[in-house]
């Protein structure tokens, strides 16, 4: 017998509550496997719910007050999942970004098996599974104090990692990137090691299509993000918060430091450095550039992404300066 959870990440900047809540779920149904295309992407939100200053976790501030504008100010497309259980099978359905997930294999796979498993799964839906880039597999982090309801679903006991692969490589034959959950880490994987696989379907999420204006700013389309265009000189993390929260730029005043996800958004993986689309952010530069997002077990210091290899850090070190780039705006999910 099918049972279906849905269960809800509700995130709270105040309370730090997360609330589970159970609906009855439907079938798929379908009869051949049939390819997907790129859609408007709703980027799920960190799951960081508490604020901190330099050092230490700190009641969420108000605007105009210091440290205000970072991650848990903000709550965009809170994180909401429905877990299907098929026998002995777990599938998840991510309700922000409509992806469907399932595992294929958790003793480990090089990167050329787990292709060839994830191609051979065709969904009752008469849609096809593939291997998820490295872009979809980065939504499902957690930032909060969890790792996040889909790799807890996924991560069973005595399996040999918690690293998954992704199809996205480097250009080259002999490396693929692979996403690691416990630690939000993206690593770069010689194909030949085993890793875990998550299959996924559904319309593939793409970044980077991007709208350049001639007032200062890029709008990514498919997010619905707007980045400031120009570079900014390194700056400590309390600065870079009150730099993007005075920001006026465009005819818009609601500027704010982006969050890793969204920051994430724009990495381009690549060869060439840096690894930002050079087109539309003429002065990016290879080296380390701030998030909004604290690490909630180390509060003096925040996750950064490093333009250089486009990779997240966990190791920014709040009064380290580094570069600053504003965003606003964000496709917003409406649910009935």
């Amino acid at each position: 017998m099918k049972r279906c959870l849905y269960i809800w990440l509700a995130v709270t900047m105040t309370a730090g509550i997360i609330t589970v809540q159970a609906n009855a779920g439907d079938q798929d149904h379908g009869l051949e496997c049939t390819n997907t295309t790129a859609v408007e992407m709703f980027l799920p939100d960190t799951g960081q719910q508490h604020c901190f200053d330099d050092s230490r976790l700190i009641p969420c501030p108000k605007p105009g007050e210091a440290f205000f504008g970072e991650d848990g100010n903000y709550l965009i497309n809170k994180p909401s999942y429905s877990v299907i259980e098929q026998g002995q099978e777990y599938i998840v359905l991510d309700q922000v970004t409509g992806l469907t997930w399932r595992k294929i294999n958790s003793q480990g796979a090089t990167w050329s098996e787990a292709l060839d498993a994830v191609d051979s799964q065709c969904s009752k839906s008469g849609e096809k599974w593939r291997l998820p880039t490295i872009y979809e597999l980065e939504t499902l982090g957690s930032f909060g104090s969890d790792q996040g309801i889909v790799f807890a679903v996924f991560n069973a006991a005595g399996d040999v990692s918690d690293c998954f692969w992704s199809v996205t490589s480097l250009g080259n034959t002999r490396e693929a990137i692979g996403y690691c959950s416990a630690a939000n880490e993206v690593k770069i994987f010689d194909i030949d090691e085993k890793l875990k696989v998550l299959a996924v379907k559904g319309a593939s999420l793409t970044t980077g299509r991007f709208l350049k204006s001639t007032n200062g700013t890029v709008t990514d389309e498919t997010s619905g993000l707007m980045f400031q265009a120009d570079e900014q000189e390194p700056m400590t993390w309390k600065q870079a918060l009150k730099y993007c929260q005075g920001l006026q730029l465009g005819g818009f005043t609601d500027w704010r430091l982006p969050n890793i996800k969204e920051l994430l958004s724009i990495v381009v993986f690549r060869d060439k450095l840096p690894l930002v689309n050079s087109r539309f952010f003429p002065g990016a530069r290879a080296g380390a550039y701030w998030s909004s997002t604290t690490c909630e077990d180390a509060p003096y210091m925040a996750w950064v992404v490093d333009f250089s290899n486009g990779k997240p850090y966990r190791g920014g070190f709040k009064n380290r300066r580094y570069f600053v780039r504003a965003v606003r705006g964000g496709r917003v999910l409406t649910r009935d």
